[in-house]
């Protein structure tokens, strides 16, 4: 997890979905017929998890992998006839009956979860999920020598502060959804369990707004269309949405009345994005009404966020991650920290408002102004350095002493080994590790203590319920 360390974005390449986009649960559905064949299936007995969570069977050497399903459970794929059959190798089968169910097992409340795919736990118990990504943190981690982890919880169930929709198409109406990155279709949706009630009065707003504007989405395999996505973020009341078209949109000015009374405070952007990359947001942002930026708090620290702006859409589990990290680092042994991957600056500022000295690195340009923003608002800035590059140029040419304290938190390829010999070089008392990729970390914390350096304490955060993801905390100090 980084505080604002902006995330990967990938091209959507959507096509309008089935009518039918609530399908029924797995256990009830019924195989998929093909007109020129019979549908061929095969009982599989699940017997190990892997690490996307996904089950897997073996049968006479052949692996399957199988989504949707819990360890020890019998159940029915159906065996698709592929062109290819290379991919049998990493092809993802879906479960059409349960035969055998696990005590985990519980029903999907959720009517898009076939089709959505975005919450690929939701199917078994939350105690269970805590459990089992534990077990995948731990079975990483031991094999490296590491102690095991506890593992910290969080509310199921409406804990994300931002959505990411596209927008498509249905029977001429213009719709929001999310994307399903399997079968590259947007999937309409009315509401969502991860999110709060503020989601589905976006979600009615915008397809109103869009469908009785006629305004049309954008289908790239034709290059025709305007609506791309809209990427909203809500905190206490106050909603920033971001509207992402190709061109400008006439009426926009229609959206913000609509918005204004739905929500305490509303703030509208416009992002005209004609790139054919994989990026979301093009530079051009255009402001239609309410504030520029969109106020929050976190342990007592001011912050205002753009439309860009990373910030963890998990504020329950951020603040325990942080708390934590407080106390590793504000303590009497340190004068400095090294925040290292540092994005708009929340983990400097709490480390400066608890004393302390703090070199804050950013690779993103704009990341950095705004934690130069941040660090006015709250009196700051004096006592942090901002740095605006890349951790493996500038660490090098860094001048620290042996009070100095370094806290990590990289992207999801991890610090890699330049990163980590370079901090070895400086010899600090305590490293502060924080991850959001268990094998990555696990390769780093090699090199970490290779260098000297002890695993005192690790933490497991459940920033992400009901999804395969999760965030680590590691505690370091020198031998």
């Amino acid at each position: 997890m980084n505080n604002s360390k902006p995330k990967s974005n990938r091209s959507y390449n959507h096509t309008s979905p089935r009518k039918d986009f609530a399908k029924k649960s797995a256990s009830t559905a019924t195989p998929q017929k093909f007109s020129n064949h019979v549908t061929r299936t095969k009982k599989l007995d699940i017997e190990r998890i892997d690490s996307n969570f996904c089950g897997v069977a073996e049968v006479k050497g052949r692996i399957f992998h199988v989504k949707n399903v819990l360890l020890n459970e019998r159940v029915e794929v159906e065996l698709p006839h592929l062109k290819d059959q290379s991919r049998e190798k990493t092809y993802v089968y879906t479960p059409i009956r349960i035969i055998t169910p696990s005590p985990d097992r519980v029903d999907v409340s959720c009517p898009y979860a076939n089709d959505c795919g975005n919450c690929n736990l939701l199917h078994c118990k939350y105690s269970a999920q805590l459990r089992d990504k534990a077990q995948r943190l731990n079975s990483t981690l031991n094999q490296i020598g590491v102690k095991s982890a506890k593992f910290i919880p969080s509310e199921q169930f409406a804990y994300r502060n931002k959505v990411h929709l596209a927008f498509t198409e249905v029977e001429k109406k213009t719709l929001v959804g999310f994307f399903n990155e399997e079968t590259n279709r947007v999937v309409p949706v009315r509401r969502c369990q991860l999110h709060g009630a503020w989601f589905e009065k976006l979600v009615s707003v915008l397809n109103t707004w869009a469908t009785d504007n006629r305004l049309r989405a954008f289908k790239p395999w034709e290059q025709e269309g305007l609506l791309r996505f809209a990427v909203c973020r809500h905190l206490k009341g106050r909603i920033m949405v971001t509207i992402v078209a190709r061109e400008n949109i006439r009426c926009m000015d229609k959206l913000y009345s609509m918005l204004e009374k739905e929500f305490k405070e509303v703030s509208l952007y416009l992002n005209i994005n004609t790139q054919a990359d994989s990026k979301v947001f093009s530079p051009k942002f255009i402001h239609y009404g309410g504030p520029k930026k969109l106020k929050g708090n976190i342990l007592g620290i001011d912050i205002l966020l753009s439309p860009n702006s990373f910030f963890q859409v998990n504020e329950q589990i951020a603040s325990e991650i942080y708390s934590k990290v407080l106390d590793y680092v504000t303590t009497d042994d340190t004068d400095t920290v090294v925040d290292a991957y540092s994005g708009i600056g929340i983990t400097s500022l709490l480390f400066a408002s608890k004393g302390k000295n703090v070199v804050s690195i950013e690779v993103v340009p704009q990341a950095v102004e705004d934690a130069k923003e941040l660090a006015a608002l709250n009196n700051l800035q004096s006592k942090i350095k901002h740095i605006c590059g890349d951790c493996n140029n500038i660490l090098p040419k860094l001048k620290v002493d042996g009070r100095t304290t370094f806290f990590v938190d990289p992207p999801r390829k991890g610090l890699g080994a330049q990163v980590c010999e370079t901090i070895i070089k400086f010899k600090p008392a305590k490293i502060v590790y924080l991850s959001c990729n268990p094998e990555t970390l696990a390769n780093d914390l090699v090199m970490l203590q290779n260098g000297g350096y002890e695993v005192k304490e690790i933490m497991g955060y459940d920033m992400f319920p009901n999804t395969k993801h999760m965030e680590s905390l590691v505690y370091l100090t020198r031998e």
